[in-house]
């Protein structure tokens, strides 16, 4: 069951937590780490727009939104790869969806 109106659900708190781990360890843990073979720039712009385009089935055709989306993707690959770590860009990504 949801909760009243106004409030923040268990579920959905658990929906926007296990998305944002399982797309961090997914684009930034696997596609970043991948890619950055050949060059972080190049490795980086890459995973967002995978990012982007896998959240077109979310907000459809919404240049705003998805151009939101492909920057936030660049800004999770820069702190993942300047932290070497998948945790401050998990938090980020939790706050992002928290704030949706």
């Amino acid at each position: 069951r949801f909760a009243k109106k106004g409030t923040l659900s268990i579920p959905f708190m658990g929906y926007s937590i296990s998305m944002a781990i399982s797309e961090e360890v997914f684009f930034r843990g696997f596609l970043l780490n991948w890619l950055s073979q050949l060059n972080f720039i190049f490795a980086n712009v890459g995973q967002a727009l995978v990012f982007a385009v896998y959240h077109f089935a979310v907000y459809g055709q919404e240049p705003f939104i998805l151009l939101y989306v492909f920057a936030s993707g660049i800004v999770l690959g820069f702190i993942s790869w300047k932290t070497q770590s998948l945790t401050p860009a998990m938090l980020s990504h939790m706050a992002v969806n928290a704030l949706a």
